[in-house]
């Protein structure tokens, strides 16, 4: 944290912006400022973006990324209550702490805020602007991670960690993002009933952008199981689905499903 905070404060004196950085202690806010939370004792940091030329916001926008790195998540000082957010995801941020050297640096940044975001939801806090402010930094990416984290995916993976390579992991960890809008990804928190519903319902979302395909991801014993024996009554019930893959490791379980209805398919 104090090389995230000397960068910026080298950052200000080199600009030459007074007051764009301040320091204090408590639960202070100020309009228009972003707040990094330090800790109960060491309180917070403040500064003011719109002191800052346009021409410099992206070099801002570079260093500030750093402070996600320990505080978890950047904090915009109209929802001062973030802070406390962050501070009871703590726990959680920490159990993903395996992954923090493996995965993306800027995936470590968009899953911590994800975290603190369920947290908010999960108590009934509107967390549109968040998700908002999360995609403007992460983009799509981190919109993807923001949900599957929200869906309990991650859990999956974490367990998937543990129990395969470096390697496979990180296969399976970007096959996961990559795929996420057209895919379906089977976990615990998925009803077995519900699996050959959202496996139709995404195939024929599909369609609707000339995708004539779905894939099917699980991960575990239990989810492979499940998603096996839910493919399993497709094939047997419709006669339009095909599949074309089907690759088991372990407890790891990848499908494609196709519409062979059409002639126009994609591959």
């Amino acid at each position: 944290m104090f090389l995230f905070l000397d960068k910026l404060k080298s950052f200000c004196e080199k600009i030459e912006i007074k007051n764009a950085l301040n320091f204090f202690s408590g639960n202070k806010t100020t309009n228009n400022h972003y707040h990094i939370h330090l800790g109960e004792k060491k309180g917070v940091i403040s500064f003011n973006p719109n002191k800052i030329p346009e021409e410099y916001q992206e070099e801002l926008k570079n260093i500030v990324k750093e402070g996600y790195n320990d505080s978890g998540y950047l904090l915009d000082c109209k929802q001062i209550n973030l802070i406390e957010n962050v501070q009871e995801a703590q726990k959680v941020t920490n159990s993903y702490e395996a992954l923090y050297g493996i995965i993306p640096k800027d995936d470590v940044y968009a899953l911590k805020a994800s975290i603190v975001i369920k947290n908010m939801a999960d108590k009934k806090i509107p967390i549109e602007e968040h998700k908002i402010n999360l995609v403007n930094n992460f983009g799509e990416r981190g919109r993807k991670i923001c949900n599957l984290y929200s869906a309990g995916y991650f859990e999956e993976l974490l367990s998937l960690f543990h129990e395969v390579s470096k390697e496979d992991f990180l296969k399976n960890y970007h096959i996961t993002i990559n795929e996420y809008a057209f895919a379906v990804f089977v976990n615990i928190h998925i009803p077995k009933d519900r699996i050959i519903t959202a496996i139709k319902d995404k195939l024929e979302r599909n369609k609707n952008y000339g995708i004539y395909y779905v894939n099917v991801h699980a991960i575990g014993k239990i989810n492979v199981d499940n998603t096996i024996s839910a493919i399993n009554k497709i094939l047997d019930s419709y006669t339009s689905i095909e599949e074309e893959t089907r690759d088991k490791k372990k407890n790891i379980l990848f499908v494609r499903l196709i519409d062979a209805s059409s002639n126009d398919q994609s591959s």
